[in-house]
Formats: C-alpha cells, sequence, structure tokens
C-alpha cells in the first residue's frame, strides 16, 4: 500500500511539472491581432513571454517580427514601436525597425535564483502606407576631444569621452575600426567609449563614432558622424618592456644575497625586499614613456 502511495506521489509530480513547463514555454516576439485604423494606417498588436537565460544564465536572445506579406504588398510600413506594458527582470540591449520589420535583442538581469522573473512584453506597431518624414528626430551634435582629426592618448588609461547633445535619448554608438578597407575591430553599441583605450585600438588606424537618438516611440534621429585616427603619445618603456621593474642588480635577479654566519648561507635581499626585480629607473615604474 505504502508503495503504491509513493508511485502515485510521484506520478503527480510529474504531471505537475509538465503542466508548469508547459505554462512557461518561451512565446517569441509574435503579432497577436491587427486593427485597419484607415486606409492608410493599421495598428499591430505583438506579445512576448521568455524565460530564456531565467534559471542558469543571463545570455541576452534576440526576438523578431515582420509586416505579414499582404500588408507588404499594400505598400505598409512600419514607423512607430509602443510598448503597452511590460513585466520581469530584464534589459533592453538593442532595438531596430526597418520598415518591414522589428527586432530586439534583450537579457535577463537576473536568475530565477536570485529572484528574477520571466519577461512579459506587450508591443503596438504603428503601420502605415505615407510614413512622415517629419517623425525623425533632429540629427544630435557630437563633442569630441578630436584635434584636427586626431585623438592622441596621453596615457595609458586615458579613455576619450565623446558627448552628444540632442532631442531625445541617445540609443546607440557604434563605433568602427578601419585598417584600409577592412574592418578590424567589434561595433559598440553602447553611450560610452570606455572601451576605446589603447589596448583596443591600433596606433594610426582611422575610426567613426556615429550617433543615433531615438525615443520612446523608436522615432530615429539622422546619424551624426565623427572621424579621427589614433594616434599613442606614448610607448612603452625599452628598458623595462611595459613592465615597470627591472632586475635587481645587488642580488641578480635571485631575492637573495650570500652572508657569511647564516645557517642557509643566505639572506633576503633587502634592496629588493626578495622579490629580485626593481622599480625601473627609466620610465619611475609605470611602464611606459612619452613619445
Amino acid at each position: 500500500m505504502k508503495k503504491l502511495f509513493c508511485l502515485a506521489v510521484l506520478v503527480c509530480a510529474v504531471l505537475l511539472n509538465a503542466a508548469v513547463i508547459g505554462e512557461r514555454a518561451d512565446k517569441p516576439l509574435a503579432i497577436t491581432g491587427i486593427d485597419h485604423i484607415d486606409e492608410q494606417n493599421v495598428l499591430l498588436h505583438a506579445y512576448m513571454e521568455r524565460t530564456k537565460g531565467n534559471s542558469y544564465s543571463v545570455k541576452p536572445w534576440t526576438d523578431t517580427i515582420s509586416l505579414p506579406p499582404d500588408l507588404i504588398e499594400q505598400g505598409f510600413r512600419l514607423i512607430r514601436r509602443d510598448i503597452i506594458s511590460k513585466e520581469g527582470t530584464f534589459w533592453m540591449l538593442d532595438e531596430d525597425m526597418e520598415g518591414f520589420g522589428y527586432t530586439c535583442v534583450l537579457v535577463m538581469t537576473l536568475p530565477e535564483s536570485l529572484g528574477g522573473k520571466p519577461v512579459k512584453i506587450k508591443m503596438d506597431f504603428l503601420a502605415s502606407k505615407t510614413p512622415d518624414e517629419t517623425e525623425k528626430l533632429p540629427q544630435p551634435q557630437i563633442t569630441s576631444p578630436v584635434n584636427n582629426g586626431v585623438v592622441k592618448f596621453r596615457t595609458p588609461d586615458y579613455y576619450p569621452v565623446f558627448s552628444y547633445t540632442g532631442t531625445g535619448t541617445v540609443y546607440r554608438m557604434l563605433m568602427n575600426g578601419h585598417n584600409g578597407d577592412e574592418v578590424i575591430h567589434r561595433v559598440l553599441y553602447a553611450p560610452s567609449t570606455r572601451e576605446l583605450s589603447y589596448k583596443s585600438t591600433v596606433d594610426g588606424c582611422s575610426y567613426e563614432v556615429l550617433v543615433q537618438q531615438a525615443d520612446n516611440t523608436l522615432r530615429w534621429s539622422e546619424p551624426a558622424r565623427v572621424s579621427f585616427k589614433i594616434v599613442w603619445g606614448f610607448r612603452e618603456c625599452t628598458w623595462c618592456n611595459g613592465e615597470g621593474k627591472v632586475r635587481c642588480d645587488r642580488c641578480y635577479g635571485s631575492g637573495q644575497i650570500y652572508q657569511y654566519g647564516t645557517p642557509s648561507g643566505y639572506v633576503k635581499c633587502e634592496t629588493c625586499n626578495g622579490t629580485g626585480k626593481v622599480e625601473c629607473r627609466w620610465c619611475w615604474g609605470q611602464g611606459w614613456t612619452y613619445k
């Protein structure tokens, strides 16, 4: 009798778990309804429910929708996105709306074990046959440390900061590194250039920063661009090879010196404190010198 009871409990647990998994299954972004406002405008309703990355990781994922083929044939284009409601712990890393489709990249900010909740988002998209070009935001203005087309790194811990002004919120900054026609560096999607450092750039290479703005309905501004060339104003110290330290001349790098009368015959070198290296006097321990 006890075995039958345990078996029944096990079966119920399996069924309950299956039901929970079924309820929590991912629902990618999809169009749930279409309202025809008039001959020129259509409103599309969309919904997504995501648990991806909620249990064990916080990896981003991408959702995409497209205008139905019949609306595309009639000449409709997406011109506006409104978020009607949203739930869950997430960041919207990127969004893009290009006439016939919409793409968003999201990431869970917390796993479920730390209080994270599934993402649930309702969106409305306005599609029109006569998109109003005046809906675009004004072009932002970029102010930067570019001097005669050059950004000069003064020290290894220097980060150039590009600022920009205009209506709306700065939504993306694209940064491309070029060596001739070959793109040699990644594109950054961020309103910050902290990754633009001497470690991630190449001396003498040309770069371009592109800034666009968007408001809450994904109205876009015309892109503003600034091009420049990276020039390092310093070089790695050739005496210590950038390490900032050189071999101790007193102990010849061993960290200990001979002393008569001690049990081992050696004691710790006081000049280098037993490390075998001392501060480079050429760069004073910085590892770099000005050009």
